[in-house]
């Protein structure tokens, strides 16, 4: 699963599926805004590896960061 401040890190809320080709892949909604999040597997916490952005979880780990910019016209 994907947990992350924008689904107030609940486990069930959006699951990882196998995609056709390969990836493990969660559709999530997301408007502008800095969302922290972590991926779950196997009930343990994870952090992205692909995030260029991490930041202190405030128990001795760390969560990936993804900020998401408003469309420019």
């Amino acid at each position: 699963a994907v947990v992350g401040s924008f689904n107030n890190w609940n486990p069930t809320t959006n699951l990882l599926l196998m995609s056709d080709n390969g990836w493990w892949e969660s559709r999530v909604p997301l408007g502008p805004g800095v969302y922290e999040f972590l991926y779950m597997v196997d009930g343990k916490p994870v952090v992205p590896p692909e995030a260029e952005r991490t930041t202190a979880d405030g128990f001795g780990g760390r969560n990936g960061i993804l900020e998401i910019v408003p469309a420019q016209r």
